[in-house]
């Protein structure tokens, strides 16, 4: 019961605060670029082209953030904010 209260909260500070959401999803997807372009590059890839890869591997960053954000929030209070 903790947990379902904990993550509605969080879903309700999300909504509420999409400007610091996201930068919070942003730096969290950048790391894992980071941690994927990293491993491209020990595999052999040069830097451009493993970064290249891992924004591939992840499905493209701006789309990432708006199934985040879709699947983070409560849509008709995000709504409301706006």
């Amino acid at each position: 019961m903790i947990r379902v209260l904990r993550a509605l909260l969080r879903q309700v500070e999300h909504s509420l605060n999409r400007d610091e959401y996201d930068r919070s999803i942003a730096d969290e997807l950048e790391s894992h670029v980071e941690l994927h372009a990293a491993e491209n590059i020990r595999l052999g890839m040069d830097p451009a082209t493993a970064r290249r890869q891992a924004l591939i591997k992840l499905g493209g960053v701006q789309q990432t953030m708006e199934r985040c954000w879709d699947a983070g929030t409560i849509r008709w209070l995000a709504r409301l904010r706006s």
